[in-house]
């Protein structure tokens, strides 16, 4: 009995530290506030804090995962990858897009957040992500880049080469000058969310 006392499992000394923890702050409540808990509500409270804890820390040693179960993987060695989002309001048009330019082995290099005064559409935003990020590189002087966008139209309005049909033409139109001071903007085709730069 000894033993177990002085060796507890696992499971059962985490419980023992929540209650004692929780025991230490009843304490403090009644010393500064005036105010404690029950025992009943103190175990309760504490083994209720204790499973959230061990929920939270389950979730954070799971890979994470894109909405569509795919998770994200750094560039090939010897290249970074830029990751751009955009996400806008429908009802009041405003919206924000950002980037994240990470190395080969996902190191963070740079990034960019900003607030859009207008965005007619999520492919629009998207699309000001996209022109945002490749002027990040260019500041940056950055070559041999993968960009990286989860908008399927947007990429491919890039490669239409008919998009003056397009409601967003003259964002096209930027993004294709900074890819020409860029030299090239590539998009491997059997993977269309990605453009090598």
């Amino acid at each position: 009995m000894l033993d177990h006392a002085l060796h507890p499992q696992q499971d059962l000394f985490d419980k023992l530290l929540m209650v004692l923890w929780a025991l230490w702050k009843n304490r403090n409540n009644k010393l500064w506030n005036d105010s404690c808990q029950t025992a009943n509500d103190l175990v309760l409270g504490s083994m209720t804090w204790l499973e959230e804890f061990e929920k939270a820390r389950k979730l954070e040693k799971q890979p994470k995962q894109a909405r569509n179960g795919k998770t994200w993987k750094p560039a090939l060695h010897g290249k970074w990858k830029l990751n751009v989002d955009g996400s806008f309001l429908p009802h009041s048009t405003k919206g924000g897009v950002g980037g994240v330019l990470r190395d080969s082995s996902g190191h963070f290099k740079a990034g960019f957040v900003l607030q859009t005064s207008y965005a007619a559409s999520a492919k629009h935003v998207e699309l000001m992500a996209i022109k945002e990020g490749l002027e990040l590189l260019r500041n940056l002087l950055a070559r041999n880049v993968i960009l990286e966008t989860d908008c399927l139209e947007a990429t491919q309005d890039i490669r239409n080469y008919n998009h003056e049909r397009v409601v967003e033409g003259r964002l096209i139109d930027d993004i294709k000058a900074t890819e020409c001071i860029l030299y090239v903007l590539e998009f491997d085709l059997s993977a269309p969310l990605k453009a090598f730069l």
